[in-house]
């Protein structure tokens, strides 16, 4: 929807009590934001639509809301991972061909502390097939051990 010439167009829709969803007009970057247990989980896309073939940008960010140092724990060097749904089922996900140090890992996060890391979707499903035009759900999840922390999905739109 267009508000008018010039004017710039920023959306925020609750998309339920924990999660904000951020958009900007065409070739912006999105966003979508909830948090857990003080804990603030954004997964952000470099734009909502893009078209056939074109990298998708996917960054997530981990942040510590609270007033004291946050540990995490992980059973394996990947720490976390994308996943792309199409109407419910998984098409593709960042783990499918990574390998990870089998090693216990951990790291902290300070009060205000931001942990990030970006992928790049190529629109091709996880056996390496195109997909097609259509909405897709992107989502991210710290793969803590014993207690994952998913971001909420993200709308995807390829053209």
């Amino acid at each position: 929807p267009l508000l008018g010439v010039g004017a710039a167009l920023v959306l925020l829709a609750a998309c339920d009590g924990d999660s904000d969803m951020i958009g900007q007009p065409e070739g912006q970057p999105q966003a979508v934001v909830s948090e857990a247990e003080g804990i603030r989980l954004t997964l952000r896309t470099d734009k909502p639509e893009y078209d056939p073939g074109e990298p998708v940008v996917l960054t997530f960010e981990v942040e510590n809301t609270t007033n004291v140092t946050q540990n995490f724990d992980f059973s394996d060097g990947c720490q976390h991972d994308f996943v792309v749904r199409q109407d419910g089922e998984t098409v593709w996900s960042a783990s499918h061909d990574r390998a990870c140090i089998q090693s216990l890992t951990s790291f902290e996060l300070e009060p205000g502390e931001v942990w990030s890391r970006s992928d790049v979707w190529d629109q091709r499903s996880s056996k390496g097939e195109p997909v097609d035009s259509g909405a897709y759900d992107a989502s991210a999840t710290l793969t803590q051990t014993g207690k994952p922390l998913d971001s909420d999905p993200l709308r995807i739109v390829i053209r």
